[in-house]
């Protein structure tokens, strides 16, 4: 058991480089798993002599040692590149499962030979006393207990943000189908606008266009949300190119972040036991495993608030210069980022001001977060007018209409989609209960729910952490309570706060049961291994039904594979210009656009429907599906061109060139 544990340390940060060397750096897939073999070969090398073997026949000469190890490590390196190599070479399988295929084969034999020609001697091996199981700390959370020795805390909080990483970036270049395609493709064109098109031409505006376009004039813009999100995302393509791994790789590192600062803010408030549980909770919520990776303003802006969290708690016990920079610089980059952060600066405001030790700059400091988001605010309100001349008003209007302020019957429900929709408060609790079990799983939900009560008896650093995450998410709903019911992402920054809370209840739950007797015969042990169960079944089939979403083009009783989107998109490319006028009876998600550079009409059911502009070509991707009447639509395309037919993935389309007669010079497609 604890070699199997030493291993499982080792393969996280060997899978980890892996990915990174294919999956961004784009290197060939063996020499790849070559290098991080050996690189979790020396990780696996320390703490195999530490807690799992006893000196053997080199005992005392280290160096000697640890060549021995990595000549047996030498092996299975050979194993996996052998195994990946063939992988690639016939395309048997993914990466992935290729990798677990050679761990298990390279596993065994390095084993052997460790155990028999590294290490102890078989005769000493027989003699040592065996390293006990995995042993839990009475009322906290399991730490590895390896030969008698613990493992440092760090080495577990390590092991759990590590296999969290491998969630998070499996399969991190995957196309744009999965129910975060649509924000991904919107911000990756985004991204791809501001180096196209230069990011201070277009006064950080964010530009929409699928297309490329001749004339700045020619750009639309989607201003409701600060730019730092496709800043981010664009100096990730400057640096790794422009595909959905980079662009994935911007939420990713976010996330991770947050699990280190959430780890190191747990321990500063509640203790590295009860920090332990929380980030284990918190590391397998299924929103934050989901959405901790989608392209949106979720995981940065929750990165950014911990950090500026963490900074102001710093301030405040040290008060030196350094602290207080970077208080200031996570605080503006959180509201550069999304709304929440917002709320953020209010509760410093308040809590500066309030809660603690008077001096006579104190109120000066209070209204400078009071100051600062306004000047934030006015700066970007600012840039946005220099594109958009209506930004303001538009923004304030989407708000109203999130928070319910614009009446269905109004002029601005027409433009406002969500001022129209309406439901019940009976449909609303449904949605919202729907919600929170999807992305925290009932089981610890409802502990979270009950640790509500131990606030009033924590100390005041515990209560102001609660107190302060559990304000910004409850202001985000209560404020734009309408998105609450739209959008189950909404409640995304409620993860932090609802995590202490779990582990707080669940520790006085087990603590109590153990320390009365009530729990019998049950040991520490499996109580708590009952609780790591618990969180796992509520987490694994949420977050499976989560990824197992797809965004379709077609009727869903058809196959649809992941690379069918960029397949379809390629065929649109390869057969229109850049500035055609492109129209379909499909409605073509937004990633078909962006995969294509096109402007595309979607839903269009009569030819009558479509402009006719001089000079400006138009084509028409009818989809002839059996199911539904395509009949007259055929005819009426047939009067105008001859189709040409092609398959994707067996599902054909036919391709219209309406303005087949017409002259149009174009430059190269």
């Amino acid at each position: 058991m604890s070699y199997v544990a030493v291993s499982v340390l080792a393969l996280v940060l060997d899978y980890s480089t892996l990915l990174g060397m294919v999956r961004l750096a784009h290197y060939d897939p063996s020499l790849s798993a070559a290098v991080s073999y050996m690189v979790g070969a020396m990780l696996h090398y320390g703490l195999s002599r530490r807690f799992v073997f006893a000196p053997g026949w080199l005992h005392g000469k280290r160096h000697g040692e640890f060549a021995a190890f990595m000549a047996t490590s030498l092996v299975g390196t050979g194993i996996t590149t052998l195994i990946i190599f063939i992988n690639n070479h016939y395309a048997l399988s993914g990466l992935f499962w290729a990798k677990t295929c050679s761990v298990l084969v390279s596993f065994i034999c390095t084993y052997f030979l460790r155990k028999h020609f590294v290490f102890a001697s078989p005769d000493t091996v027989a003699t040592m006393p065996k390293p006990r199981h995995l042993s839990l700390v009475l009322g906290i959370f399991p730490t590895l207990a390896l030969r008698g020795r613990q493992l440092p805390a760090w080495s577990v909080a390590g092991s759990l943000i590590g296999l969290a990483a491998v969630i998070l970036c499996r399969h991190l270049g995957q196309p744009w189908n999965g129910t975060d395609g649509g924000d991904g493709a919107l911000f990756s064109a985004i991204a791809h606008n501001y180096l196209q098109y230069g990011i201070f031409n277009i006064h950080f505006g964010q530009a929409t266009n699928m297309a490329p376009v001749s004339q700045l004039t020619d750009l639309h813009y989607y201003q409701h949300h600060p730019p730092l999100l496709p800043l981010l995302i664009a100096a990730s393509f400057a640096v790794f190119g422009e595909h959905e791994a980079a662009a994935r790789l911007v939420p990713c590192a976010a996330t991770l972040v947050s699990l280190i600062v959430f780890y190191r803010l747990s321990v500063r408030g509640f203790g590295k036991g009860l920090a332990l549980l929380a980030l284990f909770i918190f590391a397998s919520y299924p929103g934050i495993l989901f959405y901790g990776r989608k392209v949106g303003f979720e995981a940065v802006t929750l990165c950014l608030m911990l950090l500026a969290i963490a900074s102001y708690i710093e301030l405040l016990s040290k008060r030196t210069l350094a602290h207080a920079l970077a208080l200031g610089v996570f605080l503006l980059a959180a509201l550069l980022s999304d709304w929440p952060a917002y709320f953020l600066s209010l509760a410093f405001a308040i809590h500066y001001a309030f809660y603690t030790p008077k001096h006579r700059w104190q109120w000066l400091v209070s209204s400078a977060f009071l100051l600062l988001p306004v000047l934030v605010f006015g700066w970007f309100e600012y840039q946005a007018s220099l594109v958009v001349a209506n930004s303001l008003t538009d923004l304030l209007h989407q708000g109203m209409a999130y928070a319910g302020l614009i009446s269905p019957d109004s002029a601005l429900a027409k433009t406002y989609v969500e001022a129209v929709l309406d439901f019940t408060p009976k449909q609303y609790f449904l949605r919202l209960s729907e919600n929170m079990d999807k992305m925290f799983a009932y089981p610890i939900l409802l502990c979270s729910l009950l640790g509500l009560w131990h606030i009033k008896k924590l100390a005041e650093l515990p209560r102001f952490l609660i107190a302060t995450t559990l304000f910004i998410g409850i202001a985000n709903c209560v404020l734009f309570y309408r998105n609450v019911f739209f959008l189950e992402l909404w409640i995304y920054y409620l993860a932090v706060p609802l995590s202490w809370l779990a582990a707080l209840e669940l520790q006085t739950l087990v603590g109590a049961g153990l320390a009365s007797k009530a729990l019998g015969h049950y040991s520490a042990r499996r109580a708590w291994g009952f609780v790591v169960v618990l969180v796992l079944v509520g987490a694994a089939p949420r977050l499976m039904a989560f990824h197992n979403q797809q965004v379709r083009v077609l009727p869903e009783h058809t196959l649809e594979l992941a690379s069918f989107m960029p397949a379809l998109a390629e065929q649109i490319k390869h057969r229109s210009y850049p500035d055609a006028l492109i129209a379909s009876n499909l409605n073509l998600p937004r990633p078909v656009l962006y995969y294509a550079q096109r402007e595309i009409k979607g839903g269009v059911s009569s030819v009558a429907a479509l402009p006719n502009q001089e000079h400006i070509p138009r084509y028409f991707l009818l989809y002839p599906n059996p199911s539904q009447q395509t009949t007259a639509l055929h005819q009426q395309l047939l009067a105008l061109g001859t189709p040409q037919a092609f398959t994707v993935q067996a599902h054909r389309f036919l391709w219209f060139n309406l303005d087949a007669l017409a002259t149009h010079k174009h430059s190269a497609r």
